[in-house]
């Protein structure tokens, strides 16, 4: 009798402060999607991987991420090694509602953006005076972007959640020599 007195009203205390703390959760996703803009004209088919740390607070999340893409080449240059695409970010995130397990939302995100192509076609030639070994023989092109992102999140319980969105983002590189594959040099895109 004295356990049971014991348990139940502080276990409902918990549950109460708790659910009105802000709390940390690690999110993952992966993701495909397409290319506009400048790039579009040598590359294709992005896939996408992210994971990072965001806190909720009431209807708000707020977090940082890092996300890995991979695109390939345009004929006739698919079988070429892919190009890398990071983007590092912070992100804001509003729930349009709480009160159901299917919740929508929508959130930004913006941060910074680096291209670099893997393919052997866009080694730098003669390579730099200053090139060690372990540097990269490929060029790079750093920038920024920005994105918004709409989706619809199922509350399974208090600690999983699957949620679907779509990332829609105007990226902005330095120039970025495409003429070892035909094309003329890009700088800005949207991907999706």
């Amino acid at each position: 009798m004295l356990l049971a007195a014991g348990t139940g009203n502080p276990l409902t205390g918990q549950i109460e402060e708790r659910a009105s703390r802000p709390d940390w959760r690690f999110f993952f996703n992966l993701g495909g999607g397409g290319i506009s803009g400048d790039f579009s004209k040598a590359l294709e088919q992005p896939r996408t991987g992210e994971f990072g740390l965001r806190r909720s607070s009431g209807h708000w999340r707020f977090g940082v991420g890092v996300n890995f893409g991979s695109m390939i080449l345009e004929a006739p240059f698919e079988d070429e090694l892919e190009w890398g695409y990071q983007r590092t970010f912070v992100s804001a995130e509003r729930l349009l509602r709480t009160d159901t397990p299917l919740r929508p939302s929508l959130g930004v995100q913006a941060g910074v953006a680096r291209m670099h192509p893997r393919s052997e076609l866009f080694t730098l030639n003669p390579l730099p005076g200053d090139f060690e070994v372990g540097d990269s023989p490929t060029p790079a092109s750093n920038g920024v972007f920005v994105g918004l992102l709409p989706g619809l999140e199922w509350h399974a319980s208090s600690s999983v959640a699957l949620e679907t969105s779509v990332l829609v983002a105007w990226h902005s590189t330095s120039q970025t020599d495409l003429s070892p594959v035909a094309q003329p040099s890009a700088t800005t895109g949207i991907d999706w």
